[in-house]
């Protein structure tokens, strides 16, 4: 289990950019601030594609985001 300021480090982003990024794409936030290890992979994914400059807009209807 990660904080959101632990995944925040490990993906050297900020908190606030994180949580965004979860807002945007309708991902529940927990309420204990306790994120499995899927969090991080889907975070490390998202930033992954849009350091290929891949708009989220172009991946974000892959799923039911």
């Amino acid at each position: 289990m990660h904080t959101l300021g632990e995944m925040a480090k490990a993906l050297n982003r900020s908190h606030l950019y994180l949580r965004e990024v979860l807002k945007r794409f309708e991902v529940p936030l927990t309420k204990a601030d306790s994120y499995t290890d899927a969090y991080l992979a889907f975070l490390r994914t998202i930033i992954f594609l849009r350091s290929l400059n891949i708009a989220e807009d172009r991946f974000r209807d892959l799923g039911h985001f």
